[in-house]
């Protein structure tokens, strides 16, 4: 057993996930990770380091830590008040936090704590999409990077050709051939959408919504008249599914809520 006692690789430009390595020197004292890009969890295998009385992480990327740091039981905490007391401030953790230590995260960006992946399939040839998340960027050549260029259609009353997508809007999008994207942003969990009488191209929130949980205040929805496209053919649809588009017909114009409870 190696008989290290302090490890201070503090100000390297260290990038990528802490070493598994570093976990198996029971005997560490001290641990300095500090300054560095440091990404991914502060995992479960810290909970052998029951020898430190200083751990200094601070200034990295790490997005998660795990309870087990509440092991560490000879450890002082600091928010970033005090140069030698062990802290985790200035990363990227989300909550909830260890009860042991929640009241010496200090400053976390959490700016992306609530945004998700979701993976969004499509076939050969056109294709009814929507965009199921709140993005940064929702031009259509980053969120559908394999897309062939200049064939993203909106539809009011006529096609016009789109750059960007929008939420609750449906769009034709043409592929050389099948495949997916993922995309990451906020969840959805509500959204109003405005119909014109006719046709409409809507797209859905962020989970699959039964067509009879659509709130129709004024009655514009035409029964049985939501259809989506796969396989180059149409058909009726019950469900709205997150990322794809789906003709829907109104009586007048008006709006529609989709809402999960």
């Amino acid at each position: 057993m190696i008989n290290l006692v302090d490890l201070s690789l503090n100000n390297n430009q260290l990038t990528g996930e802490i070493p598994l390595e570093i976990w198996t020197l029971t005997n560490l004292t001290e641990l300095n990770l500090s300054y560095n890009q440091l990404t991914g969890e502060i995992p479960s295998e810290i909970g052998n380091l029951t020898n430190l009385s200083n751990l200094i992480l601070h200034t990295n990327q790490f997005t998660s830590i795990s309870d087990t740091i509440c092991n560490l039981t000879n450890l002082n905490w600091s928010t970033g008040n005090s140069w030698n007391d062990s802290n985790v401030y200035n990363n990227q953790i989300c909550p909830p936090y260890p009860e042991c230590i929640e009241d010496y995260m200090g400053y976390q960006d959490t700016s992306n704590c609530d945004q998700n992946d979701f993976v969004i399939v499509y076939q050969l040839g056109w294709n009814l999409v929507g965009l199921p998340l709140e993005v940064e960027d929702a031009s259509y050549s980053i969120l559908f990077p394999e897309s062939i260029e200049g064939t993203l259609y909106s539809f009011n009353g006529a096609y016009d050709p789109a750059t960007n997508l929008i939420n609750g809007e449906g769009y034709w999008l043409r592929f050389n051939e099948e495949g997916s994207t993922t995309i990451s942003g906020i969840p959805i969990n509500e959204l109003t959408i405005s119909l014109n009488e006719g046709w409409n191209l809507i797209s859905g929130i962020s989970i699959p919504l039964d067509i009879t949980e659509i709130q129709d205040p004024d009655g514009i929805m035409i029964s049985g008249t939501v259809y989506g496209f796969a396989s180059g053919s149409y058909s009726n649809e019950e469900i709205i599914e997150p990322g794809k588009g789906y003709w829907v017909r109104a009586n007048s114009s008006g709006s529609i809520i989709l809402i999960s409870e």
